[in-house]
């Protein structure tokens, strides 16, 4: 139990470090902008992010009220 404990502890550190040296290497040192709302790509696709679409809907039928999460 404890030897499986301490293998997942191993391999879930050299995972967190692949990703930190990956981030150093990368040209612009950050993750990919996979987000949907600010991703160029995948607004060019036609996809938005429900919270625009919710938005976009309740503006067209006056349904929204102000106490919506931003």
């Amino acid at each position: 139990m404890a030897l499986t404990f301490l293998i997942s502890i191993i391999l879930l550190a050299l995972c967190l470090v692949g990703m930190a040296i990956s981030m150093l290497i990368k040209k612009d040192g950050a993750f990919p902008n996979t987000e949907i709302g600010s991703n160029p790509r995948m607004r060019q696709l036609g996809l938005r992010c429900s919270k625009e679409e919710e938005c976009a809907a309740c503006s067209r039928s006056n349904a929204c009220t102000s106490n919506t999460p931003n």
